[in-house]
């Protein structure tokens, strides 16, 4: 049976009332013994007043945190979070449609229509709305494919077909169209890569959807921890499960069978390549309930022709083109090879040819010479060579573009080296491959805080760590000689004038070092869990959130100083026992347990509520891409260590000038400032996916497998098109693209 967690009140309470209570004792059985009974009684007197402190305190933090923040969303938040998470996913999309060009002109002419395979769907009775028999359309015409999807009776739908026909690019399609039109009780469409979803861990869809919609949706949690649960629980989402076929063969079956057990009249969007679909419901003997499933059609000759020709905005290029649109339009005969037709029947094909010829203003001669490509797979293998230099001509930085005006989302930032892309992706193309062995799919999904876990062990990992080890060692130890000459170096000056500085500064300079080392080393177990830890998430942005930022410092100080009441009256009472009854031994340990409880306790509790407020983020963000999520995690490991150091380094300093010259006292908190950061940065919390990146990155840049500035590369491979980004993952434009650059020979 699951044991209720306490509230952290009741349990910081506790804790502070039983050190309060001991203390108290200690100091009246000492005061009785010193001082006898009037004395004693006056300072019980005292102490019930100060008592009676923290249990009005505690009720007025307990009132002021109403109404609970863990308590679950009302029916008005839940609809408030889907419109946000609405406004977010309908951003990402079109901002994604708009880099992969699914409108410019106009969307690829794909007709899809049932499938005609036995066995890969539920009964029409069940599937389709009654009366009919069939579910038709075609991408140019997407707002009547969305009708027809809204009419189906549980609004389920399964898109199949081969590599490179338009499945992806369809559920894209399908989301933008329901989002367009969506009522304000429709459940939001949300694409997810089926690949994510491990039935072991989730064993139901709305777990794992609710832990998606936490990674990939964190403005969210603005509205609470349990908002993503509740919307996805609720029926506030429709799953649109993208690439079935990228989940491992069995894995596959227990989706299918998880879904049907947990779907109940929830909406769905799957896709999956045709095959690998047919294995699974045969597997799991089993379709998926109420959906039907849908085909592509191959394109003809004609409608290549026709989307080509929208292509060719001038009357000169329509004119050198006019050869190939012919060759198109003419149908050959039932004998001859028309590898150029062959190519132009899947949207894939005919996104290569776009890209390579068209877009890169190429000449087209060459693709009507049978010498040069007798096959289709020549042309499709000379097509995916030469994309990488076609769409780093067709889009450079800059173009098209006035003085000071932002830069387009299509262009990237710097020039790239075509060689140099091709190597780099051909690289991260193996990368994603080692995960898989000869019956598992290649993995699809780059996520950008695993580099460090699938590229750094290697061959020789004990050698790898040791490397690191130093490496981390050697940069703790001279910024801890750094900051303790500079510390103890002024107190020295001070103290002992110019033969003080090097004496003070060496010695200071020399034990902050090994101290930090030291401090690092007893926290290497967490450190070397880094790579296998997800990001986090730092929000600084004050706009609409100074009440929220008011509420967690002072919500963490008051708890924090709750507590330190019970250890102020603890170190009273062993201070009073030394005292020799003139008062001065009871006088300063009153005074150092005062600046404890009103200084150090609190300031660090400050510091931990800042934190808190930056982890949640406001409802208005931005949509989370891989640029965005590595840059959120950057955040928080750059700022995590600095509010804590802070807050106890001024505090240690404060109660060290009691006794101490104000410079040392100061040089004392600096030094205990830093330890402090050092500690909170590199062992404190969950989340230090960007250190173990850095380290990745450096590692990797020093073989010359990829740039020392990745994420800024592949957010220009992602605006060259080369990449698509999926929440904070990204994925190669085509897998045919990734397998390309994966087999080729490494560089």
């Amino acid at each position: 049976m699951a044991v209720e967690k306490r509230p952290w009140w009741r349990t910081t309470g506790f804790i502070a009332g039983v050190m309060a209570l001991g203390g108290s004792l200690a100091l009246l059985g000492i005061f009785l013994r010193t001082h006898g009974l009037g004395t004693t009684a006056n300072v019980a007197q005292l102490m019930a007043v100060a008592l009676s402190v923290p249990p009005l305190a505690a009720g007025l933090v307990s009132w002021w945190r109403r109404p609970d923040a863990s308590a679950a969303p009302t029916a008005a938040e839940i609809t408030e979070a889907a419109q946000a998470l609405a406004g977010l996913v309908e951003q990402q999309w079109k901002d994604e449609s708009l880099l992969r060009s699914l409108h410019d002109p106009a969307p690829m002419p794909v007709r899809w229509r049932l499938t005609g395979s036995g066995g890969l769907m539920d009964h029409p009775r069940n599937a389709l709305p009654a009366g009919t028999s069939g579910f038709a359309g075609s991408s140019e015409d997407i707002e009547s494919l969305v009708e027809r999807f809204r009419a189906l009776p549980k609004r389920r739908l399964v898109v199949l077909g081969g590599p490179g026909t338009g499945k992806t690019t369809l559920a894209v399609q399908l989301l933008l169209g329901l989002l367009a039109s969506r009522g304000p009780e429709e459940p939001v469409p949300v694409l997810l890569p089926a690949a994510g979803w491990d039935t072991r861990e989730y064993p139901d869809l709305h777990s794992w959807l609710a832990a998606r919609l936490e990674q990939d949706y964190p403005a969210l949690r603005a509205l609470g921890p349990k908002t993503a649960r509740q919307l996805a629980g609720r029926g506030g989402v429709l799953p649109v499960l993208d690439g079935l076929d990228e989940v491992h063969g069995p894995d596959r079956t227990r989706v299918i069978t998880a879904l049907n057990r947990s779907l109940g009249t929830a909406p769905l969007i799957l896709t999956s390549r045709k095959g690998e679909f047919a294995e699974a419901v045969a597997d799991a003997d089993d379709v998926l309930a109420a959906a039907p499933a849908i085909v592509p059609e191959r394109m003809t000759g004609a409608d290549a022709a026709d989307y080509l020709e929208k292509c060719l905005r001038s009357a000169n290029r329509r004119q050198a083109w006019q050869p190939v649109l012919e060759h198109l339009r003419t149908p050959p005969p039932s004998s001859a090879k028309a590898p150029l037709r062959e190519i132009t029947a899947s949207p894939l094909g005919l996104w290569l040819l776009r890209a390579v010829y068209v877009d890169a203003r190429e000449d087209p001669a060459p693709l009507l010479d049978d010498g040069r490509f007798p096959a289709e797979a020549d042309l499709r293998d000379h097509l995916l060579d030469g994309v990488i230099p076609a769409l780093v001509a067709a889009r450079r930085p800059g173009v098209g573009t006035g003085a000071g005006a932002p830069e387009p989302l299509f262009l990237p930032r710097r020039e790239h080296d075509p060689s140099r892309i091709g190597a780099w992706l051909s690289y991260l193309a193996r990368v994603l491959d080692r995960d898989s062995d000869g019956a598992a799919p290649r993995r699809r999904d780059f996520a950008w805080w695993h580099l460090a876990r699938r590229t750094l062990p290697g061959k020789p990992p004990l050698l790898t760590r040791l490397a690191f080890a130093a490496v981390l060692t050697l940069i703790v130890a001279v910024a801890g000689f750094a900051v303790g000459a500079t510390a103890f170096g002024i107190w020295g000056a001070t103290a002992f004038g110019p033969a003080g500085v090097v004496g003070g500064g060496v010695v200071g300079g020399l034990v902050l070092a090994v101290a930090g080392v030291a401090l690092n080393l007893l926290g290497w177990h967490e450190i070397a869990q880094w790579s296998k830890e997800p990001p986090g998430y730092a929000d600084l942005r004050l706009s609409g959130r100074r009440r929220s930022l008011v509420r967690h410092v002072g919500r963490s100080g008051l708890r924090a100083g709750l507590a330190s009441f019970g250890v102020a009256a603890l170190v009273v009472g062993f201070a009073a026992w030394g005292d020799d009854g003139s008062g001065e031994g009871l006088a300063f340990g009153v005074t150092v347990a005062v600046l404890a409880a009103l200084a150090g306790a609190p300031a660090a509790g400050i510091a931990d509520g800042f934190i808190a407020w930056a982890e949640t983020p406001a409802l208005t963000g931005h949509v989370y891409t891989p640029t965005a999520s590595f840059r959120a995690d950057r955040r928080l490991n750059v700022i995590r260590g600095i509010p804590g150091g802070c807050a106890i380094g001024a505090g240690l300093g404060l109660i060290s000038a009691i006794s101490l010259s104000p410079v040392l006292a100061a040089a004392l908190g600096v030094a205990s400032g830093y330890l402090f950061w050092l500690r909170f940065t590199f062992v404190y919390g969950h989340h230090h996916a960007w250190l173990s990146y850095l380290v990745a990155t450096h590692h990797l840049a020093w073989k010359g497998r990829l740039p020392r500035r990745l994420m800024s590369f592949l957010d220009d491979a992602h605006r060259l098109g080369l990449l698509r980004a999926v929440g904070p993952t990204y994925q190669f434009r085509h897998a045919k693209l990734q397998d390309r650059l994966a087999d080729s020979p490494i560089r």
